[in-house]
């Protein structure tokens, strides 16, 4: 078996021992292991994109990395799994739950399934695997990342918690379509798009979200601030929001939405610029995921 394993050094939460320690489970095993550090995006997204020979390609890093390896084999047939070294991991626990990243590679290296996931898509252009955000996470992951010493997921609490108190967020004067149906006009504090239960690894925006049953999950928070903000980011850690008025929840193969004026952009826990309009598309079962037997 031919594996190819990306090593993202710059991830948070980089360790050498970690990554070691499961990349030798395959190698006691005789797997054909080629191991690169890539120096920058632009060569990790080169040596995903000539990936699509191998058995299995494993990406070191976090969701972002993940994110970025799902642009150049999504469709692919090749199955990748995770060492999972960013601030969130919220991809691998969704895929993989609590198992611990050693006991997973130990079970892979013995032989493994594939599993098909769906993806979703901003743009026609950009891939994404949990979601993406505009008004108040975009300020969360905005403010986390000068938290980041704190570590992941505490760091995104804090801010949210921080941008809440402070009244910290862009309200968006916003058109939402879904399947064309509009669903909202008016002012909100959020609109997300989630792919995943779980967005910063803890708080269950999208509570009925599944990475296999072929729509997105979209949340739509009319504007709140205070002590209301407070308390429906407190029900977002249980996914209770969801039964508040202010908060609209459905799901869709395709959304659109349209701004007054543009708006910052948080796809996977990364800020990727201002837009005034965005579309997103479902994949669905576009990524293929290796799975260890019980």
């Amino acid at each position: 078996m031919n594996v190819l394993a990306i090593i993202n050094k710059k991830s948070k939460r980089f360790n050498p021992k970690t990554v070691n320690k499961c990349l030798d489970m395959l190698r006691t095993e005789g797997i054909n292991l080629n191991v690169v550090y890539p120096l920058s995006v632009e060569q990790a997204i080169e040596v995903l994109c000539e990936a699509k020979g191998y058995d299995l390609v494993i990406i070191g890093g976090g969701d972002g990395t993940v994110s970025l390896a799902s642009q150049c084999l999504a469709h692919s047939n090749t199955p990748v799994s995770i060492i999972p070294l960013g601030r969130g991991n919220t991809f691998y626990k969704v895929v993989y739950g609590d198992m611990k990243p050693e006991l997973l590679f130990k079970k892979l290296s013995r032989g493994f399934y594939v599993d098909n996931v769906d993806i979703g898509v901003m743009n026609s252009s950009r891939t994404f695997i949990l979601g993406l955000s505009l008004g108040f996470i975009p300020r969360v992951v905005s403010t986390s990342e000068r938290l980041r010493i704190l570590g992941g997921r505490v760091s995104y609490a804090i801010s949210a918690v921080l941008n809440v108190v402070l009244g910290v967020s862009d309200v968006l004067s916003s058109t939402v379509i879904v399947d064309d149906t509009l669903i909202f006009k008016g002012r909100a504090s959020l609109i997300s798009i989630g792919n995943t239960p779980l967005r910063a690894g803890r708080f269950k925006l999208f509570p009925e979200a599944s990475i296999k049953d072929g729509f997105l999950d979209v949340i739509v928070i009319s504007e709140v601030s205070g002590v209301k903000a407070l308390r429906l980011l407190r029900k977002t850690l249980r996914g209770d929001h969801v039964k508040e008025p202010l908060v609209k929840y459905v799901k869709a193969k395709s959304i659109k939405v349209i701004l007054e004026k543009p708006a910052l952009i948080e796809v996977d826990g990364d800020l990727v610029g201002s837009k005034s309009e965005v579309e997103a598309m479902c994949e669905p079962l576009s990524l293929f995921v290796a799975k260890p037997y019980e």
